[in-house]
């Protein structure tokens, strides 16, 4: 239905890009001149405004809240989380919450 009506927006998870019927919609925050697109970058970062941020709250500093922070924050998690249409936190800033659970461990 998407596809066959050009004036019709759908929201829909990430990492449809294959459909080439459809096309990702940039989108620009308030007065913003500049419109971006959904990727990890720019989800995270806030440029893309469209987002449905996932937290974590613990009571205590245990060694399994660290090891699952390790595997939330991994490439395999980030893998899992892709080809179920989420978009992960950029590699980058994923290494850099490891190596600081790393130093406070």
């Amino acid at each position: 239905m998407l596809a066959e009506n050009p004036l019709v927006i759908g929201v829909l998870p990430g990492g449809l890009s294959e459909a080439e019927a459809l096309k990702i919609l940039s989108v620009a925050e308030g007065e913003d001149p500049y419109a971006f697109e959904p990727s990890e970058e720019n989800v995270f970062y806030g440029d893309y405004p469209v987002r449905l941020p996932f937290y974590l709250v613990w009571n205590e500093k245990t060694v399994k809240v660290q090891r699952l922070l390790q595997y939330l924050l991994s490439d395999e998690s980030a893998r899992v989380l892709r080809q179920n249409q989420f978009l992960p936190l950029p590699k980058e800033v994923r290494e850099a919450f490891i190596l600081n659970l790393d130093l406070n461990s």
